[in-house]
């Protein structure tokens, strides 16, 4: 069974994704960096999927590149065993990463818009396309 690390600070976007991989998926959730790499360090997984906005602490504002910092300190972390990227945010992700000078990381699977993008890309990470 395929292992996720979902990191999301709105709750509706957090209970859409959960309605479509509960059934299927053992998950952890992190509504800030520093949560997330709290259990990135405790177990490896295999899918990350992660806003682009989020806090770096709980109640604290929302940090505007922390998607991106947080799949660089996870790719330093995990190495070669980092975990397939999906991205769940409505900005635009290609902004994001040429605001920050860089290219997606190679992990990099898609951004979700609409539910049926996650469940789409859940089947082509586990094989069923």
């Amino acid at each position: 069974m395929s292992r996720i690390l979902i990191v999301e600070d709105d709750r509706i976007k957090l209970h859409t994704v959960l309605d479509i991989i509960k059934p299927e998926y053992e998950y952890d959730v992190a509504v800030c960096e520093t949560g997330a790499m709290r259990l990135a360090m405790q177990k490896e997984y295999d899918i990350l999927i992660t806003d682009m906005q989020f806090p770096k602490e709980k109640e604290e504002p929302i940090e505007r590149n922390a998607g991106p910092e947080l799949i660089k300190k996870l790719k330093e972390l995990y190495k070669e065993k980092m975990p397939k990227v999906i991205v769940n945010s409505l900005i635009p992700i290609t902004n994001v990463w040429e605001r920050l000078g860089e290219t997606p990381p190679d992990e990099y699977v898609g951004q979700v818009v609409f539910v049926r993008d996650l469940e789409a890309m859940l089947k082509k990470i586990k094989g069923e396309t």
